[in-house]
């Protein structure tokens, strides 16, 4: 029979099976054994079920074509693996009867997949030659089983990470924790925050009971605490709780805030405690020490009779924490607007106290002194200082502040001013005379050839100098703080004011070089004799702080809406420290450089006073040992 008749024969057996083919309640496919492509020759119909397709498109197709569009997922299941398999099945005429592997089906209508996994037993079928003519393959959906065991594994996976992890936690938490089993609290976990409190290596506390290690514990309660929330199953909280411990070789008070929980296992019995622990001695010794300062600075509030207050700047409310010991001010924990604190300001520096308000919230800083008038009619001079807080967007939000009563100080300075003036008057007629005489006398000596007398004339000229211009400076801080200094604006170019200024001193001063660096057309309209006393001053300070050197530069330019003078030196400069302080009254930078220095501390206060009062403003840049520059501004008219 030919082989062509054979293959006819077999088909025309073959056909009946399709039937009974198709009523398999399982998944069926046959291959030809003609590796490697394994053609698909036949499949039933829970086949084409299972992996949603139609026989008219894999009939005539290699399986691996199908299956080399999926992903493989575990080593052993690639599409040169599952062909590796089939050809050992080949060679072996051995049927394999468990393969899995991962094989997607589509979703119709979508482009996607579902995520599949499968049994796969193939079979060799045998011809009467014993020769393997097909392969019968029986794939098993098994994803619910795979899925399932994937999810044990990372479930299990997840459960060792979280182990690990909350035991990384356990033994790097800051807080002291420990786990303690047994009705003599031995412990079976202690992290190395709770061992450190106790000044032990955590390693030996493990496996021992608590207070045989920590016997001094015993007598400070904790044994007592323990045993009741063993007992109870009530947990403990000890907040700033003290405790003496050995620590270092020596007895310690320390302060804890800690919680003891029941340890429970499953079915619910407490078997332990879990303590955790936190050292709070350095909050509370430092709550204690505030506690005192707060308490010190009562005590200073009360003996200064001073009141402290808070002004919301969003409500204009102000809020007093004490009170001052005033007729009509508010008492402690009032509330008053600030439209009712001024009611109490004297009509005249009513716009003052609202200046200051305005001020702060540019500065940073609120001081101001105003004159009150008190329920009895007595008129008494208050100070309020304070400090602006700003809110979260930078924005002001409230002045924390103090008012103290300085009558009396005030009172004190007039009656001294009024002496200084007094004196400083009674001192000028006979001084200016006294002057004079010299002067007379010097001269007169000049052609002679006494020159010991005509010396000492010089230096006693030289030094009712000096006196006349000390008379001047007092009667100009008794001015100044009387609020008499008269001022005088008129029109005037800068540049002259300097030429003038800078001709006079540069004339009596060889040892310096003043050199002017300016805009010439600069029209100003101000003092002009005040400004050209604050040039003095300057120029005359910037020579006598600058031993050894050789110049002095003065400097003016001008905008819109002020001139800016300058006087630079390369002197001895001033401490950082010193330079907020610079332009008070009677300060002078005393150092080991400048002790020598001549003078009461009287002329940059004198200066910056009458910049303040000509609407302009005054401030120093410096640094030791290379100089200083002295800055003021005054406004300017354009020319």
């Amino acid at each position: 029979m030919s082989r062509l008749q054979k293959v006819g024969n077999f088909k025309r057996r073959s056909l009946p099976y399709q039937k009974f083919f198709d009523l398999v309640p399982f998944p069926l496919v046959i291959l030809k054994p003609d590796s490697p492509k394994f053609t698909i020759i036949n499949a039933n119909a829970k086949y084409l079920e299972a992996t949603r397709t139609k026989k008219e498109k894999i009939i005539g197709r290699s399986l691996f074509d199908l299956y080399r569009n999926n992903p493989s997922e575990p080593p052993g299941c690639k599409p040169e693996e599952i062909v590796e398999h089939f050809d050992e099945l080949l060679a072996t005429k051995a049927p394999e009867l468990k393969r899995t592997f991962r094989w997607d089906i589509p979703i119709p209508g979508t482009g996607q997949k579902d995520i599949r996994y499968w049994d796969m037993a193939i079979t060799p079928v045998f011809n009467g030659n014993g020769e393997i003519i097909q392969i019968l393959s029986a794939p098993t959906d098994v994803t619910a089983s795979v899925l399932l065991k994937k999810s044990e594994r990372m479930a299990k996976k997840e459960a060792e990470f979280q182990k690990n992890y909350l035991h990384d936690i356990f033994l790097q938490a800051p807080i002291g924790i420990g786990v303690y089993s047994g009705p003599d609290f031995v412990a079976e976990l202690v992290n190395p925050s709770l061992a450190e409190f106790l000044d032990r290596d955590y390693k030996s506390l493990l496996g021992k009971p608590f207070f045989e290690v920590v016997d001094e514990a015993a007598d400070m309660g904790w044994e007592k605490i323990l045993h009741q929330v063993l007992y109870t199953g009530q947990p403990f909280v000890g907040l700033e709780h003290p405790v003496n411990l050995f620590r270092k070789g020596k007895l310690e008070k320390l302060y804890l805030n800690f919680i003891v929980y029941p340890f429970r296992e499953f079915d619910e019995r407490v078997s332990g405690v879990i303590k955790i622990a936190v050292d709070v001695t350095e909050q509370v010794l430092l709550k204690q020490a505030l506690q005192e300062n707060e308490e010190r600075l009562n005590i200073a509030v009360d003996s200064a009779n001073l009141s402290v207050w808070e002004l919301n700047l969003q409500t204009n409310i102000v809020l007093t924490k004490k009170g001052i010991d005033l007729p009509g001010f508010p008492k402690s924990g009032e509330k008053w607007t600030v439209e009712e604190y001024l009611q109490l300001l004297l009509p005249e520096d009513r716009q003052l106290g609202i200046d200051a308000i305005t001020e702060a919230q540019h500065t940073g800083k609120f001081d101001v002194q105003l004159r009150v008038q008190l329920e009895d009619g007595a008129i008494h001079w208050v100070r309020g200082t304070g400090k602006v807080y700003n809110d979260d967007n930078g924005k002001p939000k409230h002045i924390i502040g103090t008012t103290q009563d300085i009558t009396a100080s005030v009172e004190l300075d007039q009656r001294k001013n009024d002496l200084i003036t007094t004196i400083s008057h009674e001192l000028k007629t006979p001084v200016t005379a006294l002057k004079a005489t010299t002067q007379v006398l010097e001269r007169k000596f000049a052609p002679s050839n006494d020159t010991s007398t005509h010396g000492m004339l010089k230096k006693m000229n030289k030094q009712l100098t000096r006196l006349t211009t000390l008379i001047h400076d007092l009667l100009d801080v008794s001015r100044i703080e009387g609020g008499k200094i008269q001022l005088g604006k008129t029109d005037f170019l800068f540049y002259d004011l300097i030429e003038d200024i800078v001709s006079d001193i540069q004339r009596i001063t060889p040892s310096h070089e003043i050199i002017i660096e300016n805009e010439k057309l600069i029209h100003c309209h101000s003092d002009r004799e005040r400004l050209g006393q604050v040039l003095t001053n300057l120029l005359t300070n910037a020579i006598k702080y600058s031993p050894g050197k050789s110049k002095v530069i003065i400097s003016a330019t001008s905008n819109t809406k002020e001139v800016v003078c300058s006087v630079r030196d390369f002197g001895i400069g001033i401490p950082k420290e010193k330079q907020p302080y610079i332009f008070d009254r009677f300060f002078r930078v005393i150092g080991e450089q400048n002790y020598a220095f001549q003078g009461i501390g009287l002329g940059l206060f004198i200066s910056a006073e009458i910049i303040k009062r000509l609407d302009g403003r005054i401030w120093v840049t410096s640094k030791p040992n290379e100089g200083s520059t002295f800055y003021f501004s005054v406004p300017v008219i354009n020319g």
